[in-house]
Formats: structure tokens, sequence, C-alpha cells
């Protein structure tokens, strides 16, 4: 079970896991490298009770995500 303290890694992984059975397996590994390539480095070991609208769109530019932690 999760809660808002647990990183944004594991609740991603054991989601995308769950959710495996839903897409071919070519999508699984495509969604599963976009996460571990592009999305954990830059927000994984944020609590996911923290993660705003303002630090997805953040994502999007990795320096603009850590502008944005150091202010908050």
């Amino acid at each position: 079970m999760h809660t808002s303290q647990t990183e944004f890694k594991n609740f991603a992984h054991d989601w995308l896991e769950f959710s495996r059975s839903n897409y071919r397996k070519i999508s699984y590994d495509s969604y599963s490298r976009m996460l571990d390539k592009q999305i954990l480095p830059v927000i994984g070991k944020l609590p996911i009770g923290q993660i705003t609208p303002e630090i997805i769109k953040g994502a999007k530019n990795p320096e603009g995500v850590g502008a944005y932690l150091n202010c908050a």
C-alpha cells in the first residue's frame, strides 16, 4: 500500500508492473524505458504527496524542476 510519503519511483514501478497485462510487450518496454531514463531521474525520489502540476510541467525540463524544488 502506498501513502503520500511513498517515493514516486516505488509507486511508478508498482503501477507499471500491475498494468503490464494491459499492454503489448513493445509498449510496456517503451514505457518502462521512458520511466527509467526520463522521468525517475527527475522526480523519482519525491514523495507522491509532494508532486504538484508545476513539478510535472517542469519534468519536461529537468533544470526547471531543480529550480522549482530549490525555491519551494
